[in-house]
């Protein structure tokens, strides 16, 4: 996990390991760093948020795929970054890790949509078997003030798990045909 400024702007980056890869956690920390790094230098330079959010997930999957030795022997990971400036917060991400708008008063916000097919199996990552398919990005103008993201497994929006009943999340979306990750 990454979590960092940049003048107006607040970085958090999470990545989590695909538990069958090799290296999962090698490919983990390698996405978070070239993604918080590459958001950072891209929101610096005044680019749009949707622009760097995509353009930091691009270089971190490029990053996780030359860790492979090959195709058979790929690490791999998930991604999801957010970032909150004054006119809204962003997100994006490849996977299934989750972001989650939590405000100061009412019930929390999904703002991410698992990559997953038919028996939840994982549809999208980070690493040289990868699809080349870009992160998916959303954008909301809240009224309170913590995003908090999460790895995959993790069903409680962080940090505040007592917040638990409270918290709503959207239905899964309907079973696709995208390539899975084999388990």
């Amino acid at each position: 996990m990454a979590l960092t400024a940049t003048g107006d702007w607040t970085i958090g980056v999470v990545c989590d390991g695909v538990s069958m890869s090799p290296r999962a956690e090698r490919a983990a920390q390698v996405a978070t760093t070239v993604g918080a790094a590459r958001l950072a230098a891209g929101l610096r330079e005044g680019v749009l948020p949707e622009t760097a959010l995509e353009d930091a997930a691009a270089h971190a999957g490029r990053a996780v795929s030359a860790l492979a030795v090959s195709v058979d022997a790929a690490p791999a990971c998930t991604y999801v970054a957010g970032i909150a400036g004054p006119e809204g917060i962003w997100c994006a991400w490849i996977g299934d890790s989750r972001a989650y708008w939590l405000p100061d008063e009412g019930t929390c916000l999904a703002l991410t949509e698992d990559d997953s097919g038919q028996h939840e199996a994982l549809t999208a990552w980070l690493g040289a078997d990868a699809d080349d398919s870009p992160a998916r990005t959303r954008s909301y103008r809240p009224q309170g003030n913590r995003p908090a993201a999460a790895p995959h497994g993790r069903t409680d929006p962080p940090p505040v798990r007592r917040r638990r009943a409270a918290c709503r999340t959207h239905p899964r979306p309907a079973p696709n045909t995208a390539r899975t990750r084999p388990s």
